[in-house]
């Protein structure tokens, strides 16, 4: 999820490239309705953290609500863990924008092996 449409894609360029199967929003309205409606094949998300609206944080709080054990990799050009440590509770892991194709796989990678209730 990204309200740029460029990231979605190029994201989801890389990822599929890689074999992953990826679902995009662009916006958190349509990122919550496509988590409740695929939760079930949905085995991470990527979320960025500055949106209009709903912000990834809130997303990923209603994702947590519907599936506690979703792993979640919060992203962000601007804000980091340490100025709202708080607020992410429950991600699995942080990537900062700009990312190179590398650091997204290698990201995604990790969280996916990692343990389920491994969360920061």
């Amino acid at each position: 999820m990204d309200d740029e449409s460029p990231i979605v894609e190029t994201a989801r360029e890389i990822l599929e490239s890689n074999n992953y199967h990826v679902l995009s929003a662009t916006n958190g309205v349509d990122a919550i309705g496509i988590f409740r409606k695929q939760s079930s094949s949905i085995q991470l998300v990527l979320l960025d953290m500055m949106m209009p609206g709903i912000n990834g944080l809130d997303n990923k709080d209603a994702m947590r609500e519907h599936d506690a054990n979703i792993r979640v990799i919060a992203s962000s050009g601007l804000r980091r863990p340490n100025n709202d440590a708080e607020r992410f509770v429950g991600v699995n892991s942080f990537l900062a924008k700009p990312y190179s194709d590398e650091q997204l796989l290698r990201i995604v990678r990790e969280v996916l092996d990692a343990p389920t209730d491994q969360v920061d």
